[in-house]
């Protein structure tokens, strides 16, 4: 049987959490969170979502990540900076970044340093399991996080969303079975990823997808999201076909010589 990743994952982050809240107390977090200049905050409200909704494009998050604990390093010698303005320069709607440091190599100081240079949204993608990152998510200026429906209970799936929306933080949640979708429609998402990887695995089916979807288009979500494994354009012509709004594009798009070139093929 295969190690749960998705496991290991969560237990080391726990450990992270509790040297980084050592520093850092949240009471102190919060008060530099409230003391940042929110001048522009009602123009930040909902961006991600507004990004995502253009019924008559390609919405494509594309993400930036070193490293997949499934295929290793994909790209070593990535620079942020110049990956984001590639992404934007390519018509990518949002910007995913990995920020978690020991499976996927990444960095807070990447998503702060690439939402410096880009003006399309920046989504913090991580494994959110406690109030506090939120808020750090927060003083680093996402635009909206990413919350697991497989690492998180209900309770914390309503918490969680209630810290993000007081804080103008649009929220991708994610999930990867039927359970975990009536779990998160209980706390009313307007954005909803579908991950075709089996977390605990990382094996990749796109007929996750396709097979959720179809049992749950009545449902009041705005967007649905497909994740991983989108490789070519006839994959995302089938899942718009099936009733996806956007697509979260990562491997495919890292390990391509010239990402922007293989985004633009992707749109088209």
């Amino acid at each position: 049987m295969k190690a749960n990743i998705l496991q290991n994952i969560v237990e080391q982050k726990k450990k992270d959490l509790e040297i980084i809240q050592f520093r850092k107390g949240l009471e102190e977090l919060i008060q530099e969170v409230n003391n940042l200049n929110n001048n522009d905050e009602n123009e930040n409200a909902d961006r991600f979502l507004k990004a995502l909704s253009d019924e008559n494009n390609i919405n494509i998050i594309a993400e930036i990540k070193r490293f997949s604990p499934s295929k290793g390093a994909l790209r070593p010698d990535l620079n942020p900076i110049e990956l984001a303005k590639a992404y934007e320069s390519a018509g990518a709607k949002a910007i995913s970044v990995l920020t978690e440091e020991h499976f996927f190599k990444g960095f807070n100081q990447d998503l702060e340093q690439v939402k410096q240079k880009v003006q399309i949204p920046i989504l913090r993608k991580d494994f959110i399991i406690d109030k506090y990152q939120i808020w750090e998510s927060k003083l680093m200026a996402a635009n909206a996080i990413l919350l697991i429906a497989a690492i998180l209970s209900l309770n914390e799936l309503i918490e969680f969303a209630a810290i993000a929306r007081d804080l103008s933080l649009d929220i991708l949640f994610e999930v990867h079975d039927k359970d975990e979708l009536l779990k998160c429609l209980k706390v009313k998402p307007q954005i909803l990823g579908i991950n075709n990887r089996n977390l605990k695995t990382f094996e990749v089916d796109l007929n996750i997808s396709h097979n959720l979807i179809q049992e749950f288009k009545n449902s009041d979500i705005q967007v649905w999201v497909s994740e991983s494994g989108i490789n070519e354009p006839k994959d995302i012509l089938d899942l718009r076909e099936s009733g996806f709004k956007a697509f979260l594009i990562g491997e495919s798009l890292l390990k391509a010589k010239n990402p922007a070139l293989k985004l633009k093929t992707l749109q088209n």
